[in-house]
């Protein structure tokens, strides 16, 4: 598939698009540590429904490494903005947001408090290893806490040590049976070795899961179709999709079994059936 950048107003994020700019549009939001060419070997469209995809860069990663949120009052509500503001010409009816873990989490917060899927209406919501909020202060406070050490460590070990620590973490222990040298994960290691430390820094100390809202006590949206995926070995996240039932009454919770945090890495095949099927309701 030929993914082209969009044209770009100075202060908006940067977006890669591909597929037919008539057919009805997805958005895709990425993961912490990556960018809009994380979509790219999962995104086939002999396997997808024919769709104008629009990959964003969030704030800190990829080609919208300049755009931080650090001065940002309340960064939470500028991250939605952000997103308002740098899709507001290329979506003009009802469109469907992918997002995958941090960027799953700003696919919720938007779509549930978003000016643009308010006011133009969602097809579709799919979740993968999205987390609704920490709910007791004390884990919200280890969390944030743990944020920051995290960007203190990426600035003073500097980002190659950082990824490759970043690899090891236990929420990744299912990549390993692809191997080292499996295509996918060389290609998701060259993307995280492209990012700009001060980007992720920034997203590390304004978007910590520690200080996002809660988003299940945002108010249920029955209008929203929405799918929550979350690979079976996942326990911690299979465990949380419940709690998007809340905000979401007319979600599909789905566990896919051989795969992780990582579904679309790690299960492209049945991510893409997943996707496809919720896309088909459009």
């Amino acid at each position: 598939m030929d993914w082209q950048p969009l044209p770009r107003r100075d202060g908006h994020l940067a977006i890669a698009a591909a597929g037919p700019p008539q057919a009805p549009p997805v958005v895709l939001l990425h993961g912490f540590l990556a960018d809009s060419r994380a979509w790219r070997q999962v995104v086939d469209k002999a396997a997808l429904p024919e769709r104008r995809w629009l990959a964003v860069d969030l704030p800190g990663h990829g080609a919208s490494a300049q755009v931080l949120l650090a001065g940002a009052p309340d960064p939470w509500a500028a991250v939605g903005e952000l997103v308002d503001r740098s899709l507001s010409e290329y979506l003009h009816g009802p469109f469907a947001v992918v997002g995958y873990s941090a960027g799953g989490r700003v696919a919720a917060w938007w779509a549930l408090q978003g000016q643009m899927p308010k006011r133009l209406g969602l097809s579709a919501l799919v979740l993968e290893s999205a987390h609704p909020g920490l709910a007791v202060p004390a884990e919200r406070a280890a969390r944030w806490a743990q944020d920051q050490a995290r960007a203190a460590e990426l600035l003073a070990v500097g980002l190659p040590e950082f990824v490759a620590a970043w690899e090891q973490l236990p929420l990744f222990a299912s990549q390993h049976r692809l191997g080292q040298d499996h295509t996918r994960l060389l290609a998701q290691k060259r993307i995280r070795l492209d990012q700009h430390p001060d980007g992720l820094v920034d997203h590390l100390r304004t978007l910590s899961t520690g200080t996002m809202p809660r988003l299940d006590d945002l108010g249920a949206r029955a209008d929203v179709p929405a799918l929550v995926l979350a690979g079976q070995e996942d326990t911690a996240y299979c465990a949380l999709a419940p709690r998007w039932l809340k905000p979401l009454p007319k979600a599909e919770l789905r566990f896919v079994a051989g795969a992780g945090h990582n579904l679309h890495l790690e299960a492209p095949a049945a991510w893409q059936a997943a996707v496809a099927e919720a896309l088909g309701r459009q």
